[in-house]
């Protein structure tokens, strides 16, 4: 109420309340990013980048931080799970440091201890050297007390940080900040793309199909390296290998199938969906299940010619 006033008693927050500067700071995709995959321990990611945005307005950014707290809030995967945060002022750490003043370092402190999200780590990347001890303790003093022992110092050079990220389950190549400190913004454009969709739907009637972010045990059907990673598709590809020897000493068309419709229950005892990229830019659920054992089938008959290749070379 504080900062959005009496409509944030009567409807959840939406990206239309946040206001010029507020929406300006959220586009520049410093202050906060929120990654479109989770963490292998299926945790939403949320990061910020180079400067911090600390050069914007102490509440502009005080109503973005509110606003995406409540998004990354609102699916019961993360309720359950929690969230991790991934904190990288860029290569070479030369950016004007700014310790929070009293009613920053108060009002920080209320944000994160009276959050509804739960906190499980907050990765903190940057090069070593007395500015990244200087950043950390101002880091400190506005996470709050119950946040403190969550804190993780990655440092190191850019290669190294990123392949301790990995070590964690992150996937550290959407981390949205390049070698040269330049901060990326294709799936924060996307994203904001899809919350419009989401709050628009909502004024006139819940809309489930438009799924921002696949939960940990689905099956992402789509091509690139971002979404064979997602660790439901990982967990998917465990359930073909474990398929493998006996579909492949099937022969008849009937045999195949069963053994798809049983990789297909695999996946669906553990909680898992079966999802697909829709062109509007979301994902969506596939409901047919015909349609999911056929692309069930045909991923299986792409990973043995993959085996196959392999015992080849």
């Amino acid at each position: 109420v504080e900062y959005y006033g009496p409509v944030a008693l009567e409807r959840p927050i939406q990206l239309s309340d946040l206001g010029k500067e507020a929406t300006e700071i959220l586009r520049a995709g410093q202050t906060m990013q929120i990654l479109p995959f989770r963490d292998r321990s299926g945790r939403r990611i949320l990061t910020v980048v180079t400067d911090f945005g600390l050069h914007y307005n102490y509440d502009s950014r005080v109503k973005l931080y509110l606003y995406m707290f409540y998004v990354v809030t609102d699916d019961i995967e993360t309720q359950r799970r929690g969230v991790v945060f991934v904190i990288w002022p860029g290569p070479t750490n030369e950016f004007k440091l700014s310790f929070p003043d009293k009613k920053e370092h108060v009002t920080g402190a209320r944000i994160f201890e009276s959050s509804p999200i739960r906190i499980c780590a907050i990765h903190f990347c940057i090069r070593d050297g007395p500015v990244a001890n200087m950043i950390k303790a101002g880091l400190i003093l506005m996470m709050g007390e119950e946040n403190r022992s969550r804190i993780r110092l990655d440092s190191g050079e850019g290669i190294e940080i990123l392949y301790k990220l990995m070590g964690y389950g992150i996937p550290a190549d959407l981390v949205p900040v390049t070698d040269t400190g330049n901060v990326k913004t294709k799936h924060l454009v996307q994203w904001i793309k899809v919350r419009k969709a989401i709050e628009s739907n909502s004024k006139k009637s819940p809309d489930d199909s438009i799924i921002e972010c696949p939960f940990m045990n689905d099956v992402c059907f789509r091509f690139g390296k971002a979404y064979t990673s997602h660790p439901g598709t990982m967990m998917f590809r465990g359930i073909m290998e474990n398929y493998y020897h006996e579909h492949s000493k099937a022969r008849s068309k009937e045999e195949k199938a069963a053994i798809t419709w049983t990789i297909m229950g695999a996946v669906e005892r553990k909680g898992g969906r079966f999802l697909t990229w829709d062109n509007r830019g979301w994902w969506v659920e596939l409901k047919d299940r015909a349609q999911i054992r056929v692309k069930v089938a045909v991923a299986m008959k792409n990973y043995s010619k993959n085996i196959q290749a392999l015992n080849n070379v």
